[in-house]
């Protein structure tokens, strides 16, 4: 991708990557860090024309998915 020039890649996390809930305390946990790992990538890669996105299943769905990487690739 990097030597492309462009390109995309998603990651999916769970609501509580955002809102932390008591009964998911360790699935929460490894989504925030997935989550702060993708705005990290993100960042290092979008001048090198490489889009980097999170978002929770229950927000997308797989069209949605496609028309991000349409719109950001």
């Amino acid at each position: 991708m990097i030597s492309k020039g462009s390109g995309a890649i998603l990651f999916t996390t769970g609501i509580s990557a955002m809102f932390p809930l008591p009964s998911l305390g360790n699935g929460g946990i490894v989504m925030s860090g997935l989550r702060n790992y993708a705005t990290n990538l993100h960042n290092e890669l979008k001048e090198k024309g490489v889009f980097v996105g999170y978002g929770r299943r229950s927000r997308y769905h797989r069209r949605s998915l496609v028309q991000l990487i349409r719109e950001k690739a």
